[in-house]
């Protein structure tokens, strides 16, 4: 519950894991977007992982309508594809054999198929 109200403040994204079993607890606990993510670290002196900018982005480009779930295969689960975030140099190994499964990768552009610019994101809603 405490959760949910923090989701409808705006300013953090809480995401469940996708399981067949309902769970009340968030898995992974993110900003709403970059823009607080960096305004925070800056407040308190963090360093920031750049792997927490990433999914952070990407997280934050989904509205609520889609419902987006933390994965034990790759990163998140969006209606049936799997997603694997990360950077340029990112292998297929954590989403190996999934059918519909797409890393998202930090790059300006890609010619494979199952590989889609972090930025292209940005353009939904």
């Amino acid at each position: 519950m405490f959760c949910d109200i923090l989701n409808k403040t705006g300013i953090f994204n809480s995401i469940k894991k996708y399981s067949k079993k309902l769970s009340r607890k968030p898995d992974k606990l993110l900003f709403d977007n970059t823009n607080i993510l960096y305004a925070y670290a800056k407040e308190y002196k963090i360093a920031i992982e750049i792997g927490t900018i990433r999914e952070t982005f990407f997280t934050s480009c989904f509205e609520d309508d889609l419902t987006l779930y933390y994965s034990d295969i790759g990163d998140f689960k969006v209606e049936e594809y799997i997603f694997e975030v990360g950077g340029k140099g990112k292998s297929f190994k954590q989403i190996e054999g999934v059918e519909n499964g797409y890393l998202v990768i930090d790059t300006d552009f890609t010619t494979h198929k199952r590989k889609i610019p972090l930025w292209v994101f940005g353009l939904m809603g």
